[in-house]
């Protein structure tokens, strides 16, 4: 009746009633009662997408019922509709289980759709460039990442902790502007290395000498073997998850792999 009071001689009327049919018979096996029904209620029934091919019924519902979709609503169920496209997407990732628990520790907070997946994505994002899995990334991983895209920053900063606090993992925030350099020439870098590990290995890491020590994280670097042996032990920062080396204004991490060799480098260097 009201699609007749506002369409009289429409030769479309019966076809448009019947395109809208299913919208009504959707609320009708959901809700038991008119009253049931409010904005939010039909937002999180149908979403924003539905709904705007049902602009008829939206209207008929608001002229009649009283039933208004605030704008804040709709962007609320417009974000909530993109969490739910992200951890689908996860589903068969090795994350998906890391994404699926950070995303509940999200909802437990007070934060707002759109922040929610602010800090969901980033961390999505993060973990398929770093393949995470059920272990901790290797060092150097989050530095990489960070090099590339640093207006993440604040946001992987929740998922870090989180991270840290949830699974236990040894994992933190670099300082802002430490980098990791690219080699040169990573075949003949992995050639050279791949030799003065070895001649480490065969005489033992406590017995290795600071030439050889120096020279392995010279290589690393792409600096001059005198470059690394000129540095004293206050260019080099020891966590219990990373060594940073200080060059100038660079601050390099240390690839995990050569974290050994680093370690015991300082403490020749301390000594």
């Amino acid at each position: 009746m009201w699609m007749h009071a506002r369409s009289l001689g429409n030769p479309r009327l019966l076809g448009n009633i019947r395109d809208h049919q299913p919208f009504f018979e959707r609320i009708d096996a959901e809700y038991s009662s008119a009253l049931d029904l409010n904005g939010p209620a039909l937002l999180q029934l149908f979403g924003t997408g539905v709904l705007r091919r049902h602009l008829l019924p939206v209207q008929f519902l608001t002229e009649e019922l009283d039933i208004h979709l605030r704008s804040e609503d709709k962007s609320d169920a417009s974000e909530a509709a993109r969490i739910t496209e992200l951890l689908i997407a996860a589903k068969r990732q090795p994350w998906n289980e890391l994404l699926q628990a950070y995303h509940q520790a999200l909802m437990k907070s007070a934060l707002s759709p759109r922040s929610v997946r602010t800090y969901l994505s980033n961390a999505a994002l993060f973990c398929a460039s770093a393949n995470v899995g059920n272990e901790a990334w290797p060092a150097g991983r989050l530095e990489h990442y960070l090099e590339a895209k640093p207006g993440a920053r604040n946001s992987l900063s929740r998922f870090i902790t989180f991270c840290r606090s949830a699974r236990g993992w040894k994992v933190q925030m670099p300082p802002k502007g430490v980098v990791v350099r690219p080699l040169a020439d990573p075949v003949r870098s992995a050639r050279k290395l791949r030799d003065l590990i070895s001649n480490v290995e065969e005489t033992g890491i406590a017995s290795a000498s600071q030439d050889v020590l120096g020279s392995i994280l010279a290589e690393s670097l792409g600096f001059p073997k005198a470059v690394v042996l000129s540095s004293t032990a206050t260019d080099f920062q020891v966590t219990l998850d990373a060594v940073t080396y200080f060059y100038g204004k660079e601050r390099i991490c240390i690839p995990q792999e050569l974290d050994p060799y680093a370690r015991r480098f300082v403490e020749m260097l301390v000594k």
